[in-house]
């Protein structure tokens, strides 16, 4: 039989471990963000280190904090590890693909390389999408959010989610057209700029460019989803986070790291931060692929339209 001093202790214990799995678990959410900050390890960059050691120090520090309880804490230790290591992966996959093009081709491939296109260097975002995919594919299983409101009546019918991209992406293209021409700015995402740069001001768009970026913002859209509403908000409620304050922390990463993206600076964070949430909220009501379909609509409006106004830009 069990008295009350040993339901106390047991009580006590397990109040001790909720406390040190919410100080990790709050470490574990500012590393992810910081990962993605453009403030910070740029000027390592500039000078040649590696472009995402930051990660390294994230997962060395995590597993200090986190050496006294993973032994009993397994399922968070390894979901909190593989958010951490997502940003080590990608840059070494996009390093080795350019050694590669190096050694057999020569040169590196100006989209691999960063300089045009919307993927960053080394395409980062494409070898984050192929982490992705080999780490936690299930996280863009069309219908593993959705089901889990359909018993309530959540989800509709197609029409009412082709509705839903229309509207969405609507507002977005609204929102999108207002902060350009008010800051008379296309952006200051390089790569996107030198993507479009010969079809720049009143030159039209020719068709077969006209479809090569519907591949681009598909892609990007792909991309950014799989890793912002896909991998890491999954990974985070696997270890028992909210599902809204998961979409909260994830919103705020994503507007960080278009600090210069299309919109750029403040107002492009906190813009991108809103739209980060928005996209949440789909995933969470009416599953990830209607947050793609939006966002590879708004992509392809920022880049058929935004990035080919005559302003200067990159600012």
């Amino acid at each position: 039989h069990c008295n009350e001093g040993d339901v106390v202790l047991q009580e006590w214990s397990e109040v001790s471990e909720t406390a040190m799995n919410s100080y990790v678990g709050n470490f574990l959410l500012l590393a992810v963000l910081l990962s993605h900050n453009p403030f910070l390890f740029k000027a390592g960059r500039k000078n040649g280190a590696l472009p995402h050691a930051q990660a390294v120090v994230y997962v060395s520090a995590y597993l200090i904090i986190n050496g006294m309880n993973w032994l009993w804490n397994g399922t968070f230790f390894v979901a909190g590890t593989r958010i951490l290591l997502l940003d080590a992966l990608s840059t070494f996959f996009g390093l080795l693909a350019v050694q590669l093009s190096l050694a057999i081709l020569g040169s590196v491939p100006p989209l691999l390389e960063g300089a045009t296109g919307p993927f960053g260097k080394n395409a980062k975002k494409l070898f984050t999408l192929s982490a992705v995919l080999v780490m936690n594919g299930d996280c863009l299983n069309a219908s593993s959010i959705s089901n889990r409101y359909s018993a309530s009546g959540k989800v509709q019918s197609t029409l009412l989610l082709i509705g839903i991209v229309v509207i969405v992406s609507m507002g977005a293209i609204f929102v999108l057209n207002i902060w350009s021409n008010a800051t008379k700015s296309t952006g200051r995402h390089k790569g996107v700029s030198r993507m479009v740069h010969d079809s720049k001001g009143s030159k039209a768009l020719q068709p077969e460019f006209f479809w090569k970026l519907v591949c681009f913002a598909c892609g990007n859209a792909l991309c950014e989803e799989s890793e912002y509403r896909g991998f890491y908000a999954s990974e985070l409620e696997s270890i028992g986070y909210n599902t809204h304050f998961v979409n909260f922390i994830q919103s705020v990463s994503f507007g960080i790291a278009h600090w210069d993206g299309i919109p750029s600076g403040a107002v492009g964070v906190v813009l991108a931060g809103i739209y980060g949430i928005l996209m949440g909220l789909l995933r969470i009501y009416f599953g990830i692929m209607t947050s793609i379909a939006c966002h590879a609509i708004a992509d392809l409006f920022i880049f058929a339209v935004i990035a080919r106004k005559g302003f200067s830009s990159p600012a």
